[in-house]
């Protein structure tokens, strides 16, 4: 796991009336994150030229696992 993911986790921690044996975990948040961190790093990877929709350059699923640190 690369340190993004890491703080990600960390965003999700919390601890709304759980006992000390079961940490809370908020899940929703953590799948939201990952989505926003997917569409930013997407985002950044897309220029468009100054006259028309066309991309200049891109991103592929490849470049989106090592930006998070998966491995196959």
């Amino acid at each position: 796991m690369n340190e993004r993911i890491k703080e990600l986790v960390n965003e999700c921690k919390g601890d709304p009336k759980t006992s000390a044996f079961e940490p809370y975990f908020d899940k929703e948040k953590f799948a939201e994150l990952i989505v926003k961190e997917c569409a930013n790093f997407i985002d950044s990877k897309l220029e468009m030229t100054e006259y028309s929709h066309e991309v200049v350059s891109w991103a592929d699923g490849d470049d989106l696992k090592e930006h998070f640190g998966v491995k196959e």
